[in-house]
Order: structure tokens, then C-alpha cells, then sequence
């Protein structure tokens, strides 16, 4: 059930940290989101994943996997995406359970 949906009634979708938790498929052009929601390739990459299973893998592909994870926490966490590295672990990113529950369902 989407969070925007109004019989949706759990508690944290008023969470500061939950308001950019749409952004891959509702982002609008000049939307404050986009920097986050402009990039498909999370989408590619699991086409790829589909089509060449054997470049999985590949360091590019791992790369642009952790890339594209780092990008949805930095959503979710509201963080700017110039300050992602993606050789930290996710717990120094900031993530938690809230956040990780969130980061499960896109993934």
C-alpha cells in the first residue's frame, strides 16, 4: 500500500526521512527530487542482470550496483548525493531499521 494512499495508516509515513520515499515513480520535471530520481540505473542494471548474468560479476557492475543502493539510501536519508562513498558501510551512511525497511522494498 503506498504511503500517499489515505487509508494507509502507519504511523512514520509523516516522517521527515519517509518524503522522499516515492521518488522512483513519482518524480515531476522540476521536482526538488529529481537529482535522485533522474537516474535509471538501477533499472538497467537488473535488466542486464536478466540478459548477462555473467557480468554481474564484473567490478563495473558491482560499482554501479553499490552506486545505485547509495543513491536510494542518500534519498531516503535526504542526504546530496556529491557525498556518497560507496566503499562505506551502509551504517555509517546513517542507515537504521526504519530506513532499512524502506531500502528492502526498493531493492
Amino acid at each position: 500500500l503506498p504511503l500517499l494512499n489515505p487509508v494507509n495508516r502507519v504511523i512514520w509515513k509523516r516522517d521527515a526521512r519517509m518524503s522522499i520515499v516515492n521518488c522512483f515513480s513519482t518524480a515531476t520535471p522540476g521536482d526538488a527530487r529529481k537529482p535522485y530520481c533522474e537516474d535509471n540505473a538501477a533499472s538497467e542494471l537488473v535488466e542486464l542482470s536478466r540478459l548477462h548474468p555473467d557480468k554481474i560479476r564484473e567490478e563495473e557492475t558491482v560499482t554501479k550496483f553499490a552506486t545505485a543502493i547509495g543513491k536510494a539510501l542518500f534519498a531516503l536519508l535526504i542526504q546530496p548525493i556529491k557525498d556518497l562513498v560507496i566503499i562505506e558501510s551502509l551504517e555509517s551512511m546513517g542507515l537504521d531499521s526504519l530506513v532499512a525497511i524502506k531500502l528492502l522494498a526498493w531493492v
